[in-house]
C-alpha cells in the first residue's frame, strides 16, 4: 500500500483510538488492519493511514498543515533582516540591520 505510515506509538491518544499502544495493536488486531514492518530497531508494526478512522485521519492532516505552516514560518523568518538595537548614551539607540 502507498502512503503514509504510523506506528503505534504515533497513533495512540489520536481521536478515534486507544490511548496507550497496546490499545493500538488490540484494535488493529481486531480490525484487521493491513500493516508492514517497521523499519529500524525494536521492530514492530506500522498501519496505514487509509485503515484508521475518519477522525483520526482528519487529526493527523491537521497536524501535517500545523507542521507545514510552522516550517514555512521558520523559512520566511530566515529571510526577514536583523534588527539590533544598540544604547550609544543612556537614552540614545542606534538601530542595525543585518
Amino acid at each position: 500500500m502507498k502512503g503514509r505510515y504510523y506506528s503505534a506509538k504515533e497513533l495512540a491518544g489520536l481521536p478515534g483510538l486507544p490511548g496507550s499502544e497496546r490499545g493500538i495493536q488490540k484494535l488493529a488486531g481486531r480490525e484487521n488492519w493491513p500493516s508492514r514492518p517497521r523499519p529500524g530497531k525494536g521492530g514492530g508494526k506500522e498501519y496505514p493511514e487509509s485503515c484508521l478512522p475518519k477522525a483520526t485521519q482528519r487529526a493527523l492532516a491537521a497536524k501535517r498543515k500545523i507542521q507545514a505552516a510552522k516550517q514555512a514560518h521558520i523559512e520566511a523568518s530566515k529571510e526577514l533582516p536583523k534588527t539590533f538595537f544598540i544604547m550609544i548614551e543612556d537614552d540614545a539607540f542606534e538601530v542595525r540591520k543585518v
